[in-house]
């Protein structure tokens, strides 16, 4: 699905005022944060491991810590997908992106929870990602998806 690419500094998020109780909803900028990268990784080397989706627990994504309040919003991004029995895989962009080999719009513009639009300042891994995870001898072999993201079944 395409969104529109905006310069953040330049687009102020809108409030929209409901026409019946006049509750306010306020459009939010997102970035993609460190707490998202580590819930990646994990998702990635997981997958990686069991040749499958797996879930949060199986990734080592405690309900304790940002990165389980994070982990669903990577799909703004489009670097994690759902699938059935509360199962997770990394999209084919996911492990791009972490093969260095993309980038990514460093923030994501929603309303309600549903994205609206990206910005156009990008960002790639080695900036999203610590020094230490993405130069490391095991991340840097293991870079490549070993199943493509439609080989995997549930």
């Amino acid at each position: 699905m395409d969104f529109p690419h905006l310069e953040r500094s330049l687009y102020k998020p809108q409030t929209v005022r409901c026409e019946h109780c006049g509750h306010e909803e306020l459009e939010q900028w997102h970035k993609l944060s460190s707490a998202h990268m580590r819930g990646l990784v994990k998702l990635a080397e997981a997958v990686d491991s069991a040749h499958r989706p797996v879930t949060r627990y199986e990734a080592g994504i405690s309900d304790d810590g940002s990165e389980y309040g994070n982990f669903a919003a990577m799909r703004w991004w489009e670097l994690i997908e759902p699938h059935p029995g509360d199962a997770w895989a990394v999209t084919n962009r996911g492990w791009e992106f972490l093969a260095i080999r993309r980038s990514l719009s460093k923030y994501v513009l929603t309303f309600k929870g549903e994205m609206k639009g990206l910005s156009v300042e990008l960002i790639d891994a080695t900036k999203a990602i610590a020094e230490e995870v993405w130069t490391k001898p095991d991340y840097i072999g293991h870079r490549h998806a070993h199943v493509p993201t439609g080989a995997l079944t549930s």
